[in-house]
């Protein structure tokens, strides 16, 4: 083999250039090399040395060159002299290596210094270095073209380095690639966009390797970058490499874990995000992530590429585990009736996919789905294996279904600070927008498996309101049921001593209601008697709806207390932002604060059923 080398450099700033040092014999031979290093991988079925040219400047004489070796691995190389025939510009130099064994790199370095060979910009003489390593590559992979014929060397690739970059369809083509002999699992894929199918321009003057080291199936990485000489606009050839194999040439490895991919299953595959990509001149040659579907493949051996159930494809029926309430601490809201459902397999898809579910729980375990705890068509999955949260590829982030701050909101779960029992679920939910860039907080949000009773609206309560951002505890109530209503109750002395107003409940909604204009008494404001009631600010004017909490509290901010004079005129009396029912057993104790300056009008007035209705009340009282 021969190859070329030329001036290593010829620049006034070069290292090896100070000025003055010395002066280069009369007539030197001004020798240089077009390269100052180079590094070779030789089949070890050819010979066991290499060619490189010397070139020279003043070519008038014969002359011999003789170089001095300086690194040498394990002795194995021999150098030749240079001899060039008077009026001959380049002669050749013979690098022997016969010693060298199969698997191992080995490098030479060899200088010449002497003034009557070499210029005088380079004080420290013209230096070459070569490492050789000796690798037998073996056609690898296979795939069935379309005739149904299989196609050995060669293995069906599936691109999403290029997809996130261009915006472009994910594609699959076969790629040609070999595997080390001497170091199973360790591949080189030959031109790797060669055949990519859209337009693209691409230098076909000399092969371009993109190295896997997938020795450890479960650590697989990119060694190095791949300059894979496509080209699809202006910004020079595309440029390939890995998180992990980046992390691993900076010394990092503790950074490249989570961007390994995998080797199973006859395929290796890579993490969305984890692979990426660079235009050799745009942004100075800057890698961006690449990968973003998590959809690179390549398929080495198709008879081990087994179909996996897919959450995305539908293959799961949904067989409900319970029905909870669902605490957000995000929202601050608690949705009852909140179902948990769990993945279940399709007889028609094991038939088809015979091992498809054992497969995808020996990765992901049991799959779940949290119905809707957000708004209605927003599901969030997540799977369960030997007792630990595992979020499933392509659920990374997940939308909610409601908005803030101007973005849809998704949801990204922690599985490592996640929880499951068959009573409790906690997911620590990051929530953000769709890119990830935007972070709205986290919170641990929690689906409980608790069945509601009629004990948990009744008893004895103390009153609870939020006036103003100030909570005022306005004495204690019984709550009963009605006998003579199905699921009925009556609150007594609520609020003013002797009162009783309607209520009901809904257990399998979780929710109490407090039934609006139920008269409670009357209070003097500054010399005029008000007629209290009470008065629901929610959509349906004629209860006010409460959530039963697990703590036992009884939670609404809905109802709120009104006064009238007149029995027309309404006037704020408890204008409450939150009215809190808490079991007197765990109640705190404050001062009990009544009445107070009225507040403004409510600006709505009674009709005459409403009082009427508030009339044949105040007559039972």
């Amino acid at each position: 083999m021969v190859a070329a080398f030329g001036l290593a450099s010829c620049s006034d700033s070069d290292d090896n250039y100070q000025k003055g040092t010395w002066d280069a014999a009369d007539g030197y031979t001004n020798i240089f090399f077009d390269k100052a290093s180079q590094t070779i991988e030789l089949d070890p079925a050819e010979p066991t040395e290499f060619k490189a040219e010397v070139f020279r400047r003043n070519k008038e004489n014969a002359a011999t060159i003789h170089f001095d070796i300086k690194t040498n691995t394990d002795d194995v190389f021999t150098v030749s002299d240079a001899v060039f025939a008077a009026g001959d510009s380049v002669a050749d130099i013979t690098i022997s290596f016969p010693k060298a064994e199969t698997g191992k790199p080995y490098t030479l370095t060899i200088t010449d210094s002497n003034p009557a060979d070499v210029s005088p910009k380079y004080s420290k003489g013209v230096s070459y270095t070569l490492t050789v390593t000796r690798v037998k590559w073996n056609p690898a992979g296979y795939y069935i073209d379309e005739s149904g014929n299989k196609v050995e060397g060669w293995a069906m690739y599936t691109d999403d380095i290029i997809t996130g970059f261009y915006g472009v369809q994910n594609v699959s083509y076969p790629v040609q690639l070999e595997e080390r002999d001497d170091k199973p699992g360790y591949f080189r894929v030959l031109d790797l966009y060669k055949d990519y199918p859209y337009d693209h321009d691409f230098d076909n003057s000399q092969v371009h390797y993109l190295y896997i080291d997938a020795t450890n199936p479960n650590k697989v990485y990119f060694p190095e970058r791949c300059y894979t000489s496509m080209e699809l606009g202006e910004d020079g050839q595309i440029i390939v490499w890995g998180i992990a194999g980046l992390r691993l040439s900076q010394g990092r490895a503790a950074d490249a874990e989570g961007n390994y991919g995998t080797y199973a299953n006859g395929a290796i595959t890579f993490p969305a995000k984890s692979l990426l990509i660079a235009e050799e001149f745009y942004n100075d040659g800057g890698l961006y992530t690449a990968n973003p579907n998590g959809l690179f493949k390549l398929v080495i051996d198709p008879s081990k590429d087994l179909y996996t159930a897919s959450i995305q494809n539908g293959d799961f029926d949904w067989e409900k585990v319970f029905a909870g309430t669902y605490m957000s601490a995000q929202l601050g809201v608690n949705t009852p009736q909140v179902t948990l459902y769990k993945g279940i397999a399709k007889a028609d898809v094991e038939a088809d996919n015979e091992g498809c579910y054992d497969r995808f729980a020996e990765t992901y375990g049991t799959v779940y789905k949290i119905a809707a705890p957000y708004a209605a068509g927003y599901d969030i999955v997540f799977c369960v294996k030997d007792g630990k949260v595992i979020v499933p590829e392509g659920f990374e982030s997940q939308a909610l279904g409601f908005k803030g701050v101007g973005y849809d909101i998704y949801g990204a779960i922690n599985a490592a600070k996640s929880t499951f029992t068959d009573d409790r679920i906690d997911l620590e939910i990051a929530f953000q927008n769709q890119s990830g860039e935007v972070n709205m907080g986290s919170n641990v949000e929690s689906l409980l498996n608790i069945t509601f009773t009629v004990d948990m609206v009744t008893g004895s309560f103390n009153y609870w309101a939020t006036v103003n951002s100030q909570n005022h505890n306005l004495g204690s109530f019984t709550i009963e049921e009605d006998p003579l209503t199905e699921n009925g109750l009556v609150l007594k002395n609520f609020y003013l001593e002797g009162s009783e107003v309607a209520g009901s409940y809904d257990l399998d909604a979780g929710k109490m209601f407090v039934a609006a204009l139920e008269y409670l008494g009357d209070e003097d404001q500054e010399g005029t008697t008000y007629h209290i009631f009470t008065y629901s600010m929610g959509a349906d004017e004629n209860n006010a709806a409460f959530d039963i909490n697990m703590d036992g509290k009884l939670t609404s901010q809905e109802l709120i207390l009104v006064g009238s004079p007149d029995m027309q005129n309404l006037y704020y009396w408890v204008n409450a932002s939150q009215t809190v029912f808490e079991p007197a057993d765990i109640a705190k104790r404050a001062g009990i604060v009544k009445g107070g300056k009225k507040g403004a009008k409510l600006g709505v007035k009674l009709n005459a059923r409403q009082r009427a209705q508030l009339v044949r009340q105040m007559k039972k009282r």
